[in-house]
């Protein structure tokens, strides 16, 4: 097993095992979005509710993670099939070593609202006003003028 571990499982013996109080919130994020309709309103659901990402301590010690999740962070858990107990290699799943820790249905149902919500979004399109000196650029009108704008002096 390589990697971060995901929210839910632990790491025994370089397998994943079922965390079950991390179960629970994986469960209940599935669940709540299914119910919000929006990863921008769960996300706002889940730092209101206090729930944070994997606490992790690595072999020297240090610790991260337990943090807010961003965005980006849940989006990516939702659409993890580890949490139906396969694994993701390149761009094909295979069938994990671990337990699922979600019905296949709920998984399924939250990826299809992942899909409807992607076709929904709209394609913002950012249009800087107009310059007030855009077509305004002069031609230095002097070879006096051209040197002091290039910043060397010609040398005769």
């Amino acid at each position: 097993m390589g990697g971060t571990t995901p929210l839910g499982y632990d790491v025994k013996d370089r397998r994943l095992v079922v965390n079950r109080a991390e179960a629970i919130t994986v469960k209940q994020v599935y669940e709540w979005y299914l119910k919000l309709g929006s990863v921008r309103l769960l996300n706002q659901d889940l730092d209101r509710r206090g729930v944070s990402s994997k606490t992790r301590v690595s072999m020297k010690g240090l610790k991260s993670g337990g943090r807010s999740f961003s965005r980006g962070a849940l989006y990516e858990l939702l659409a993890n099939p580890i949490y139906i107990g396969e694994i993701r290699h390149k761009r094909e799943r295979h069938l994990g070593l671990h337990d699922a820790i979600l019905e296949r249905d709920l998984w399924e149902r939250v990826q299809q609202r992942l899909r409807d919500q992607a076709g929904q979004r709209s394609r913002r399109t950012t249009k800087a006003g107009s310059s007030p000196l855009a077509g305004s650029t002069t031609r230095p009108s002097s070879d006096l003028e051209r040197m002091f704008h290039c910043r060397f002096v010609l040398l005769d």
